[in-house]
């Protein structure tokens, strides 16, 4: 990268107040100037609220910024956002997630978006047009690679999806496309508990003791245990639909399921024996980004491929296993999960 972009995006910076994206502290409120890297969408959240997430650059960026936009009023969150918009964002909040900084609005955040028309821009005779024109000039240049640059930082996000065979230690935030092979019960802690698989073979010893004519399939092997729960322990929030979704009374055995933001976190099985867990939570708070679940029907692409799998190994339903709906439906070996979320 040319010194003198980076100098003068910095002189620019000075003049409008604002921050660049390197120089950025933990637990300190800024203003930045910087551009949009993907396609972002709002959406509402499960408190409600409505939300958008970006993740943003600048010249100084060594990595890009993940920021995050929550706000009780559908005025104050764009409808959307396009790849390459410039946009100032004032009174952001900087924290840290995953070892890594990130941008969270609060009540006093404000955004403004800066368009252009070819090669001028339509608020020209904002304060701020020479440091938005300098940016776009500079996102421009990236993107069709006339300038020197780590192209990485442009890459667009794509969906962190994993198998369970990747699987090899805890990992923080990751997707998971799965088929439930039997729902249990969590003593204690109000959250539902499942063993899902993807029939690809897991890299570590789940030491599952249930039988295998438990599960849907006799794979317990090659079983996640996954709890999803919600940090209100709230019963009838935890049967409302998840935003489009299901609710958790419809997941039983046999179920497709697409889990976001999953955790996974290193266990010990009952006889001692280092294996992984996940988790889903589903409200966002500092350690979560705020999970989600969805039933996927038998023709989604996805679905093709663990079926696929399973038809490749030989796999049969287990005999006591072949009944999934009806009086089942909630069951697991007499435990009702309707009425263990209502204790």
């Amino acid at each position: 990268m040319d010194t003198s972009v980076i100098d003068h995006f910095r002189s620019l910076s000075a003049v409008s107040h604002t921050t660049p994206i390197d120089t950025l502290v933990l637990n300190r409120f800024y203003s930045i100037f910087a551009v949009v890297r993907d396609d972002n969408v709002r959406g509402k959240s499960r408190k409600g609220d409505y939300m958008l997430t970006m993740v943003l650059l600048d010249p100084t960026a060594k990595v890009p910024l993940g920021v995050s936009m929550f706000a009780k009023t559908i005025e104050r969150v764009p409808e959307e956002l396009k790849a390459g918009t410039v946009i100032k964002l004032s009174n952001l909040k900087i924290q840290e997630f995953n070892g890594k900084l990130q941008g969270l609005s609060t009540f006093q955040t404000t955004i403004k978006q800066y368009y252009f028309t070819g090669s001028t821009i339509d608020q020209e005779g904002d304060q701020d047009f020479s440091l938005a024109k300098h940016l776009h000039s500079w996102y421009t240049a990236r993107l069709s690679g006339n300038l020197q640059s780590d192209t990485t930082l442009m890459t667009k996000g794509r969906r962190n999806v994993w198998t369970i065979s990747q699987l090899k230690s805890a990992r923080d935030c990751f997707d998971l496309y799965c088929q439930v092979m039997c729902v249990q019960q969590q003593d204690g802690l109000g959250g539902m508990v499942l063993l899902v698989s993807d029939f690809t073979s897991a890299a570590f010893s789940n030491g599952v003791s249930m039988r295998d004519e438990s599960l849907l399939y006799s794979v317990a092997k090659d079983c996640l245990r996954v709890t999803i729960w919600d940090d209100n322990m709230d019963v009838e929030n935890m049967l409302k639909t998840n935003e489009g979704g299901p609710t958790l009374a419809q997941i039983e055995r046999g179920t497709y399921l697409f889990l976001r933001n999953l955790f996974s976190k290193d266990a010990r099985d009952a006889d001692g024996t280092a294996t992984i867990e996940a988790s889903l939570h589903s409200e966002r708070g500092e350690k979560s980004m705020g999970g989600r679940w969805q039933i996927l029907d038998r023709d989604h692409i996805e679905v093709k491929k663990i079926r696929r799998r399973m038809e490749e190994q030989g796999l049969t339903i287990n005999k006591d296993s072949t009944n999934l709906t009806g009086s089942t439906k909630n069951s697991y070996k007499g435990f009702n999960l309707l009425n263990f979320l209502k204790t």
